[in-house]
């Protein structure tokens, strides 16, 4: 069987079915989100402090800074990041 011949219930024998999750389940998430979210501020916060004064800074800034805002959604606009999967996941309750 090719996969255009498969059927949506092919897909799901394939891949899992897709669950709904409860409301206290998106709630759960959302706060490890959250958890999630400032731990990372602590760490850019760090970083930050740690490379301030050495060769390295520029270098930290153009890549590994840039990183780490693109996965907080500080970076590219059209990218998304953890802040766009806490406002969509608060959406969805």
């Amino acid at each position: 069987m090719t996969r255009e011949n498969y059927t949506p219930a092919d897909i799901e024998a394939i891949y899992g079915k897709k669950t709904e999750l409860t409301r206290e389940e998106r709630m759960e998430k959302l706060n490890a989100i959250n958890k999630a979210q400032e731990l990372i501020y602590q760490a850019q916060e760090l970083l930050d402090d740690a490379v301030n004064d050495t060769e390295q800074k520029a270098e930290y800034e153009a890549y590994g800074r840039y990183g780490i805002d693109q996965l907080l959604g500080n970076g590219n606009p059209y990218d998304k990041g953890i802040q766009n999967l806490i406002d969509e996941l608060s959406n969805e309750l």
